[in-house]
């Protein structure tokens, strides 16, 4: 039975010479509910989405499941994510979104 390990890791190259992020390679069952908690904490008590806190929600929610580690001297939590340059940010989203996270393999 094969399991999703948190130190089970990929070392993403960032464009500035030095930068790095550690994500996890593979989400597990559980992290795919925790990021479908954090797509749901963007919904009213009427059941309705607001799209743009929904859609930040669950960027952030994924963002906090993935990061292990990073080059950078703060370490990893979900404050010093979000005060992240919008250029590393867009960068390390682009690269998740290469990497593709299979559901089960």
């Amino acid at each position: 039975m094969p399991l999703v390990r948190d130190d089970d890791v990929v070392r993403i190259e960032l464009r500035k010479q030095g930068e790095w992020v550690e994500v996890k390679r593979r989400l597990s069952y559980r992290d795919i509910i925790e990021l479908m908690f954090g797509v749901m904490s963007g919904m009213k008590a009427d059941r309705s989405v607001d799209a743009r806190n929904a859609v930040k929600a669950a960027e952030f929610a994924t963002l906090d499941l993935a990061i292990k580690a990073w080059s950078f001297p703060e370490p990893v939590t979900p404050e010093s994510i979000r005060t992240l340059t919008a250029a590393r940010l867009n960068a390390l989203k682009e690269r998740l979104n290469e990497l593709s996270w299979p559901e089960s393999r």
